[in-house]
């Protein structure tokens, strides 16, 4: 302001420059959402996978699924035998082959097998970024996840919430993002 300006003048020209600067943290979070929008996304599970395979939809109460596609297109059976879980082919004769995916647990590991969700085709792409965010977190954190998840979420809302239910869109697809980078 120069000296000539008058004094009613002077409360009006500082409220101009505050909405000045409003309006320039506006265009920065609109150009930030712009930029979380045309990320890419990544496809829609439509088959349920386990340890990275095609498996079967029909799934055991312990979690194991009867069958697996292997990348030779054979299926692999779901075999047991005191504690020890393996996938094995048919080789003829009556004779297995046991394929190199041995699980030496009881149950599946975390973040193994991967449903797709009940009613994919109805499912809002929110619920789908959800379960993409939460199947991404158990992939790189593992058992961590749920205590790694909410901490991430507070991070990423700035403490608004640490509920992924809560998050908006561009807030979700950030930590999407840096999940698939393993930055997260």
């Amino acid at each position: 302001m120069s000296a000539k300006t008058p004094e009613w003048a002077v409360p009006l020209q500082d409220k101009i420059e505050q909405l000045d600067s409003k309006v320039d943290r506006l265009l920065e979070q609109l150009q930030e959402l712009s930029a979380a929008r045309e990320q890419v996304q990544p496809p829609r599970v439509t088959q349920p996978t386990f340890c990275g395979y095609a498996c079967s939809w029909d799934i055991d109460d312990a979690g194991w699924p009867s069958y697996i596609h292997l990348e030779d297109g054979t299926l692999a059976l779901h075999r047991e035998k005191q504690g020890h879980h393996w996938y094995s082919v048919t080789l003829g004769d009556g004779q297995y082959g046991e394929h190199f995916l041995k699980i030496r647990r009881a149950s599946p590991p975390d973040g193994a097998l991967v449903m797709p969700p009940p009613q994919a085709e109805s499912s809002s792409e929110e619920e789908h970024s959800l379960q993409h965010l939460h199947t991404l977190g158990r992939a790189v954190h593992g058992d961590r996840w749920p205590t790694i998840g909410p901490r991430l979420v507070h991070t990423h809302t700035k403490g608004r919430t640490d509920k992924s239910t809560e998050m908006q869109a561009a807030e979700l697809a950030a930590l999407i993002g840096e999940l698939q980078n393993g930055r997260g």
